[in-house]
C-alpha cells in the first residue's frame, strides 16, 4: 500500500505537536510494507515558503519517500476536462497530487485541502482521498477486518521447504533449462508458495508468487515500474479437484488484503489444449503480447478506471475483472434460502463457518467449494434469471452474503 501525505496538513494545524502525533498514530495503524510518500511538487511549494516554515516542514516530512517517476495531468484531456486545469502554483500541485491516485500511483492520499476533496468526488476517487482524521478511523477499522478463512490442505511455506525435484515440476524443467537455478536463487530470498501436498509428499498444486514485484514488463508497448503480483509458477497435478481455482481466488484475495492493483504471470502459451491459459483467461487475464524470452504475458487489472467499466458491457464486468461485479439497477438482486450443511460446502472459505469436517482435517477437499463458480440446484419457481443478475444466499443460522452470480 502507498500513502501520498499532501504537506498542507501541516499548515490545518496550529500546533506541530499535534500534527506529529497524528503522524505516529498514522504510522502505527498502517501496515508494516505500507509506504508513506511525499510528492516532488510538494517539496517545490514547500521550497517557496519562508526559511523557518520550509526548515520545519522538511524535517517533519523526512521520514517520508519520494514519489518518484511521478504521472503528470498535463496531456491527460479527459482528467483535465473533469477537474478544471489552470495554471498556476496551487492547481497545479492540488492536480499532480489528485492525478497519483487516479492512476493508481498510490493507493490513498491525506490531504486538509478541500479543493482536492471537491474534485475527487467528480472523478469518483471520494473514497480514496482522505482527511487525516478520517485516514486515522478508516486504517483503524481497515486492519482490524477479520481475516479469511484458511482451508487446512492448502499450505504457505517459503519455497525453500519444498523439493525442488518434485514431479510437479518436471515440464518446467524441461520448457526452462535454469529451472533448478532460478528455484534455488529464489528459495534463498525467502519467495513463498501456496500448495497441497498428497499423501505420498508430493506436490498436488504450488503456486509461487511475489507479492512486492516492481518489474517494468517488456511487452510491446512496456508497462512501467510498478507493484504488481507475479504468479511466478503455477502448476495444478489434480485438476479434478479445482485446485486452480482455489489457487487462484487466494491469488486475488492476496492483491484485495495488500492492495494491489495488477497481476500478471509469463508462460509459453501452447497452440493445441492449454489448461493454465483456459483458467487464467476464464478470470480477466488477457494476453498482452510476449516479452524478450518469447513468453506470452498474461495481465490482469483489478481497479479499472471508470472510463474503462464505462466501455465494459455490464454482463461482462465479473468475468473481465472478477472479482469486481456490477451491482446497479440492470441487474436484479435475488435472496436465495440454502440449508447450512449445504451452505458449509459450497462457501467453505467464509469467515464465520463453524467447522471443518474430518475429511477436510487429514487433507481432503470438498471439491464444490475449491470453486469461484458456484452450481446450485433448487426448487425455487423464479426461471427468468440472466447474466449478470445477483443471488444473495441467506442459511437460515443467521448470515446472508453475496457469495454468486449469475
Amino acid at each position: 500500500m502507498r500513502v501520498l501525505l499532501d504537506t498542507n496538513i501541516f499548515s490545518s494545524f496550529e500546533d506541530y505537536s499535534d500534527i506529529s502525533g497524528k503522524l505516529n498514530e498514522l504510522s502505527r495503524r498502517l501496515n508494516p510494507k505500507a509506504i508513506l510518500l511525499k510528492h516532488p511538487k510538494s517539496i517545490e511549494y514547500l521550497n517557496t515558503l519562508d526559511e523557518d516554515t520550509k526548515r520545519i516542514l522538511h524535517s517533519k516530512l523526512a521520514f517520508c519517500a519520494f514519489l518518484n517517476d511521478y504521472p503528470s495531468p498535463i496531456n491527460d484531456l479527459e482528467f483535465n476536462t473533469n477537474v478544471g486545469y489552470l495554471k498556476g502554483t496551487n492547481n497545479d500541485l492540488e492536480n499532480h497530487l489528485l492525478y497519483a491516485v487516479y492512476t493508481n500511483s498510490v493507493t490513498y492520499l491525506i490531504t486538509e485541502n478541500r479543493m482536492i476533496h471537491q474534485k475527487s468526488t467528480k472523478l469518483g476517487l471520494k473514497d480514496r482521498v482522505l482527511y487525516l482524521n478520517e485516514a486515522l478511523d478508516f486504517f483503524k477499522e481497515f486492519y482490524s477486518i477479520q481475516k479469511r478463512q484458511s482451508l487446512p490442505q492448502i499450505k504457505q511455506r517459503p519455497i525453500i521447504k519444498i523439493n525442488v525435484d518434485d514431479p510437479i515440476f518436471d515440464s518446467l524443467r524441461e520448457e526452462y533449462p535454469e529451472f533448478n537455478n532460478w528455484y534455488n536463487e529464489k528459495a534463498h530470498l525467502g519467495r513463498e508458495c501456496w500448495c497441497y501436498i498428497k499423501e505420498s509428499g508430493k506436490l498436488g498444486a504450488v503456486l509461487i508468487f511475489n507479492g512486492e514485484d516492481f518489474d517494468v514488463i517488456k511487452t510491446d508497448p512496456l508497462l512501467p515500474e510498478k507493484r504488481r503480483f507475479k504468479i511466478c509458477t503455477f502448476k495444478v497435478d489434480q485438476v479434478r479437484y479445482k485446485l486452480g481455482e482455489l489457487l487462484l481466488k487466494k491469488a486475488f484475495d492476496y492483491c484485495i488484503d495488500n492492495s494491489i492493483t495488477e497481476t500478471y504471470l509469463t508462460h509459453f502459451a501452447k497452440s493445441e489444449f492449454d489448461y493454465l491459459v483456459n483458467l487464467i483467461t476464464e478470470y480477466g487475464f488477457i494476453d498482452i503480447g510476449t516479452n524478450e524470452n518469447g513468453e506470452n504475458v498474461f495481465f490482469k487489472d483489478l481497479n479499472p478506471t471508470p472510463n474503462q467499466l464505462m466501455f465494459c458491457d455490464y454482463k461482462d464486468i465479473f468475468k473481465k475483472y472478477y472479482p469486481l461485479f456490477y451491482d446497479g439497477n440492470r441487474v436484479k438482486k435475488l435472496v436465495v434460502p440454502i440449508r447450512p450443511q449445504y451452505h458449509e460446502k459450497l462457501f467453505t472459505d467464509y469467515v464465520k463457518r463453524t467447522s471443518i469436517t474430518l475429511n477436510e482435517y487429514f487433507g481432503d477437499f470438498i471439491i464444490e467449494g475449491n470453486t469461484i463458480k458456484k452450481a446450485y440446484i433448487s426448487h425455487s419457481p423464479i426461471k427468468n434469471l440472466k447474466k449478470g443478475d445477483i443471488l444473495l444466499f441467506f442459511s437460515r443460522i443467521g448470515y446472508c452474503f453475496i457469495k454468486s452470480r449469475f
